[in-house]
């Protein structure tokens, strides 16, 4: 009994290696990754928002960039759907500490191709540091799932959707291209 709890302990430790992260060792890392649906106010078409929480150690960062691939999966009866939606964003000026970064999933998007089933956050912080993190699976999913799917574009950052307007305050100026 206590070789399979030893067992099992192991297991999970390893499981979060390769779904989470543990919290930042260097100048740069992400803390955890978010999904949600949410409607515009006056709308009842929800929106999906992927919050990516990050940290960086020095005062001030010239460029944090985020690349997103979302494994997004739509159900019809028994057969189901599954693509990747990737988006990218760069943050500007970003101040020492915990800092927020946003994708969104535009409604259609989210009706025509589903939820995510798993994120992978990619992200990087110049010469300086990079981190990846990757959220638990809500179904069964392959390890490198990644580079078994069609990827799509999909997920924009906030200033190509009209929550620009509602929610610019709360992430980090971002770089328009």
């Amino acid at each position: 009994m206590k070789h399979v709890l030893i067992l099992s302990l192991i297991g999970l430790l390893c499981l979060e290696e390769v779904w989470g992260q543990s919290p930042a060792k260097g100048p740069f890392g992400i803390e955890a990754v978010e999904f949600r649906k949410e409607p515009l106010p006056g709308s009842d078409k929800p929106w999906g928002k992927i919050l990516i929480s990050f940290t960086t150690q020095p005062e001030w960062t010239d460029g944090v960039a985020l690349t997103v691939l979302a494994l997004v999966e739509k159900k019809e009866g028994e057969n189901a759907q599954r693509d990747i939606l990737r988006g990218n964003v760069l943050y500007t000026n970003v101040s020492k500490g915990r800092s927020l970064g946003v994708l969104y999933i535009p409604p259609g998007t989210l009706a025509r191709f589903g939820s995510p089933v798993v994120i992978q956050v990619n992200g990087a912080m110049g010469e300086e540091g990079s981190a990846t993190f990757s959220t638990k699976p809500t179904g069964k999913v392959e390890p490198n799932w990644a580079s078994q799917y069609n990827v799509k574009s999909g997920l924009l950052p906030i200033y190509q959707t009209p929550w620009v307007t509602i929610e610019s305050g709360k992430y980090p100026d971002s770089v328009i291209p």
